[in-house]
């Protein structure tokens, strides 16, 4: 009777544990391939790939996003997500091309989500789109007078005199000191350092609402340091890129996580 009873007394505990977590439910965060760390457009950016599990109760993913603090300092940047991307590799399209604007989405445990987001500091983002403003005010002069020269619409290449003539336009505004200080103020925003680097993933969740973490760590070497400072040049150059119909080349750093 004494084990009957021991048993009854564990049985109700196991009972009203499960039906504590049942009601609370818990998100599992599974982590795939590496993360990408950039340098491009308007922002430094994070592209992370992995799955979301829920255990025992449906939620709706309300938002998901990062801090990242670099360990010799402690400086710390907020990313709010900025797309979402297939979890799958097109040949034929760019990644732009797939890209879509983020939404909530539900998760339950039949149903898990593949994710592959790329996420933005939208404060640093925000403090480049301003420094573009007169830099592309400056270069629409520029495109003015190039426009005037040569028309793209005739369909015709332009002639060896008018190219030099664009040549020396196009190197005119390289030597201005908005173009200079474009540069320089954009160098100044690229916080990619090499060393160590924590990143804590919060998702969180609707009715309930909650908030659900889990930290990891990456290293950014030398190298990849220096490629992503090398992307200042590519966004100064973007615009003129676009006019010559020259695709700009970013660079990205995949890195490996280090778990905690």
């Amino acid at each position: 009777k004494l084990i009957l009873a021991i048993y009854g007394v564990i049985q109700t505990w196991i009972i009203a544990l499960n039906k504590k977590f049942a009601k609370s439910g818990e998100i599992d965060m599974h982590e795939t391939g590496l993360i990408e760390v950039g340098f491009s457009g308007t922002a430094p950016t994070i592209e992370l790939n992995g799955t979301l599990r829920a255990l025992n109760k449906v939620f709706f993913i309300n938002s998901i996003e990062l801090l990242i603090m670099r360990e010799k300092d402690k400086a710390q940047h907020f990313f709010n997500w900025a797309a979402f991307c297939p979890p799958q590799i097109s040949s034929t399209e760019t990644r732009t091309s797939l890209t879509e604007i983020p939404s909530g989405f539900l998760i339950s445990q039949n149903s898990s989500h593949r994710y592959n987001i790329i996420f933005e500091d939208a404060v640093t983002s925000g403090e480049i789109k301003d420094l573009f403003n007169e830099y592309n005010a400056k270069w629409s002069d520029i495109l003015a007078q190039l426009n005037k020269l040569w028309s793209q619409r005739t369909g015709h290449y332009p002639s060896p005199e008018i190219e030099t003539q664009q040549q020396n336009l196009v190197e005119d505004f390289r030597n201005t000191i908005i173009y200079k200080e474009t540069r320089d103020h954009l160098a100044g925003k690229c916080y990619w350092e090499s060393g160590n680097y924590n990143l804590l993933m919060k998702v969180k969740t609707s009715k309930p609402d909650k908030v659900f973490l889990k930290s990891f760590g990456f290293t950014i070497s030398e190298l990849d340091a220096k490629k992503l400072r090398a992307n200042v040049s590519v966004m100064v150059e973007e615009p003129i890129s676009s006019y010559f119909r020259n695709k700009p080349i970013y660079n990205f750093a995949s890195v490996f996580y280090n778990k905690k």
